[in-house]
């Protein structure tokens, strides 16, 4: 091997001695006859839990105390290529017997295999939280303070260990303030974003959480790093426990905070049906849409939020503000007319609503969302003159021509609507356009002597010849 070579092989051992001394690997397998095998491995060793039944261990964790009738429990070490194991089986009756191996080989139980046993059943223990339930039950009634019953979870080197221990501890006849030291101890001792969603769901489910302990469990699921976990968990508290401002605000923040559009989104259409009583957190969940870096999805969390029923004035005038946030020209359009269909015409809403047309950069969208607005009953003389207002803004004529019309359809018009419309096409840079505004606005309804003047006016100041002759005899005609 040349030395080139040789220098490569021992820079890539060296590269991989890290990452073989870096930890171990924690497994659970479920198989379909029945047996549930736990795993932790390490470069150099693996340790293996094969078990089938109720098994329990005694309060000292040095030996097996009960099996279910049939159950079976293999507790295995392998270092390098040196194995040791022992087996537990219980007949229909539930008695155990106990079978220790060396190798391949059974071998007695002296007092070397006695040592290796009590050690073996101690890492099961904490590796797979077998008997946790009773191993509580006798720390609760010995009086031992809390804070030492849930350092035991701390101790677990598995995470269905400290699920085992946390659904066990759930169980127990515990006060309030002890259901919320236990909610937030699983946000701190549970790593996997699985395993700590799956019981901070049930604990939902079967406990009926309600104020400090719901705000609990709804602060420990911020602790997940999987958005998928953290957005199916935070709809099932939303679903199971007793809500309020500060419960649904929370479950808000903790949304704005996942990291993933689509989970974002779905999280928010999936809590939002269980806030519609509680208006400051539903404003809250209306500002997380802002944090959607997505378009799509921050107009499908919208359209959610604005369809619900029960939604408020108020909340739609939030909706139409936080829609500004949506980058894209076509989904925000899309978002805005939705909301004319659903909305009152509130000056909030209104003043918001056009706010956010003016952040859309094209043309063809801005037209059709100021169009959407236009075609709403309710509208004030002073919401008509700030929708005329921004489609004066719309750079293109023909865009600014389509909105007009629509406004100049309208079945009453002040005279204060009448001049805004003459003076937004006055900024038409089109004389063909002016004309063809002009003419709707002529032809379309009864003016007074006033307004005529006014338009003729406006209409001396039209470029193309043509177009102002045209604008000004059919003025003419209403003189």
């Amino acid at each position: 091997m040349s030395r080139q070579k040789l220098t490569r092989l021992l820079a890539s051992i060296l590269v991989l001695v890290p990452t073989l001394l870096s930890g171990a690997i924690v497994d659970v397998v479920r198989q379909n006859d029945g047996f549930v095998i736990h795993s932790n491995v390490t470069p150099f060793s693996h340790f293996k839990v094969k078990v089938l039944g109720e098994v329990s261990f005694t309060f000292d964790n040095k030996d097996v105390e009960s099996m279910s009738p049939g159950g079976y429990l293999s507790i295995e070490r392998r270092v390098f290529l040196r194995t040791t194991k022992v087996v537990f089986e219980a007949d229909d009756r539930g008695r155990i017997a106990r079978t220790f191996f060396r190798g391949s080989f059974s071998d007695e139980i002296d007092q070397y295999a006695s040592n290796w046993i009590t050690e073996a059943i101690l890492e099961t223990f904490y590796l797979t939280g077998i008997g946790v339930d009773s191993r509580i039950k006798r720390m609760l009634s010995d009086g031992e303070p809390l804070w030492k019953v849930l350092a035991l979870a701390e101790r677990m080197s598995g995470s269905e260990g400290q699920y085992n221990f946390y659904k066990a501890f759930g169980r127990q006849d515990i006060s309030t303030e002890d259901r919320v030291a236990m909610a937030s101890s699983a946000g701190v001792t549970v790593k996997s974003s699985y395993w700590l969603g799956l019981i901070l769901r049930e604990w939902s489910a079967e406990l009926a959480p309600a104020d400090d302990f719901a705000l609990a469990l709804v602060e420990a699921s911020d602790r997940m790093s999987s958005s998928y976990e953290k957005s199916r968990t935070l709809i099932s508290l939303a679903e199971n426990i007793k809500m309020n401002e500060a419960t649904g605000g929370a479950i808000a923040d903790i949304i704005s905070g996942i990291s993933s559009s689509y989970e974002q989104s779905r999280a928010i259409i999936g809590v939002a049906p269980h806030l519609t009583e509680y208006p400051a957190a539903m404003d809250d969940l209306v500002q997380a849409t802002t944090s959607i870096s997505s378009s799509y999805e921050q107009k499908r969390s919208l359209a959610a939020l604005s369809a619900l029923s029960g939604s408020k004035a108020a909340h739609h005038a939030s909706i139409a503000s936080a829609a500004a946030n949506i980058s894209s020209s076509y989904e925000l359009g899309q978002t805005l007319i939705g909301l004319t269909a659903l909305a009152t015409a509130s000056n909030e809403f209104v003043e918001n609503y056009l706010q956010s047309v003016s952040k859309i950069s094209s043309s063809y969208e801005q037209s059709r969302t100021l169009i959407a607005l236009a075609r709403m009953s309710d509208l004030t003389a002073e919401h008509v003159i700030g929708l005329i207002n921004m489609a004066s803004t719309i750079s293109s004529s023909y865009e600014i021509r389509r909105v007009l019309r629509e406004v100049g359809s309208r079945p009453v018009l002040s005279d204060s609507e009448i001049i805004a419309y003459i003076d937004a096409a006055a900024q038409i840079s089109s004389s063909h356009e002016q004309s063809r505004v002009m003419t709707d606005l002529i032809k379309g309804r009864e003016l007074s002597d006033e307004m005529v003047r006014y338009a003729f006016d406006m209409a001396r100041e039209i470029d193309n010849s043509t177009s102002r002759r045209q604008v000004m005899d059919l003025l003419l005609d209403r003189l």
